[in-house]
């Protein structure tokens, strides 16, 4: 063999060493290729499952649903608190005028009390007064009375 066949030949065993590497390099990205596909396969597979899942689940119309029960709740809450507050202040109303009324049959047994007292009083003023004054109005009478005696006695 020559110097050109050997340096042809080394060449060429050189050239079949990098193509075995370069096969080897392919075929592993091949395989990396393999697995990403198998990899977006599945993501694939479970955003689909994921869509089907919220499809079936149907959040929008659910929350559209609680937020109009939601609002009807309210609405029946505030409704109830409506009543109750009227009520409340009808209870009130009625307790302020049954009080009233209460506090005017007061005040009138009050007035019929004072005018009793009152009544005694004066009674108990009358019989006091007479009390220090009847010994002298007694004997101003019976001197009246002697007088009107020895005025129709004497002739």
């Amino acid at each position: 063999m020559t110097a050109p066949a050997r340096s042809e030949a080394a060449l060429l065993s050189k050239l079949v060493a990098g193509q075995a590497q370069s096969d080897q390099r392919f075929e592993e990205l091949f395989r990396r290729l393999d697995r990403a596909e198998e990899t977006a396969g599945e993501a694939r597979d479970i955003a689909k499952e994921l869509v089907t899942i919220l499809r079936e689940q149907d959040i929008g119309s659910r929350i559209v649903e609680l937020r109009n029960e939601m609002r009807g709740e309210q609405a029946a809450l505030r409704h109830d608190f409506v009543l109750a507050n009227g009520n409340l202040r009808q209870q009130t109303l009625d307790e302020v005028d049954a009080r009233k009324r209460c506090t005017s049959e007061l005040c009138d047994r009050l007035d019929s009390l004072e005018a009793d007292r009152n009544k005694v009083i004066g009674v108990s003023g009358f019989f006091t007064w007479l009390s220090k004054v009847a010994p002298w109005l007694l004997a101003g009478i019976a001197a009246f009375v002697a007088g009107l005696g020895l005025k129709g006695g004497t002739p």
